[in-house]
């Protein structure tokens, strides 16, 4: 889902979104604590994984159009840093949620970024495709590893939880 929220947020709505997926992060995050049950899991997880498709590219143009470029690598280090808060504090994200929507403008896109033709022209390109392919291929994995990588250690060596 990060592709059509990102064509979403490139089309001029780049806080809006970032205030959805905050909100539907947050709210999803605190749910996942509430769960009793494999269904009520997976759809909170899943709700989880939608907030932050949301949150990543309409973040990353909203850094893109309110930073300078001397500052911007700080812009990002920050909004990505922070964002891992939401992984552990749930319901905390709600208030920056409703403060994003009510006070950051969506910044001005390019006339170029509205351009399906220039997507497509991004697509043709065939580094860049492997380099997404890379990316998504590397998230799964990493994910796979950080999320039950403790758990098959401990069924496949005998070692305990501490």
């Amino acid at each position: 889902m990060i592709v059509p929220f990102a064509l979403i947020s490139d089309r001029g709505f780049a806080a809006r979104m970032a205030s959805f997926g905050i909100a539907l992060w947050s709210v999803a995050t605190a749910l996942m604590g509430r769960t009793h049950g494999i269904a009520s899991m997976a759809a909170a997880r899943v709700c989880v994984g939608l907030g932050q498709a949301a949150f990543s590219p309409s973040s990353a143009a909203l850094n893109a159009a309110y930073s300078t470029p001397e500052k911007r690598s700080t812009s990002f280090a920050i909004s990505y840093g922070v964002s891992y808060l939401g992984y552990i504090i749930g319901l905390a994200g709600i208030p920056v949620a409703i403060l994003m929507r009510l006070f950051v403008r969506e910044p001005r896109i390019p006339h170029a970024a509205k351009d399906v033709g220039s997507w497509r022209a991004l697509l043709a390109n065939r580094p860049l495709r492997d380099l997404l392919l890379y990316g998504v291929t590397g998230q799964v994995v990493n994910y796979g590893i950080a999320l039950w990588g403790v758990s098959f250690y401990m069924r496949s060596s005998g070692l305990s939880s501490g």
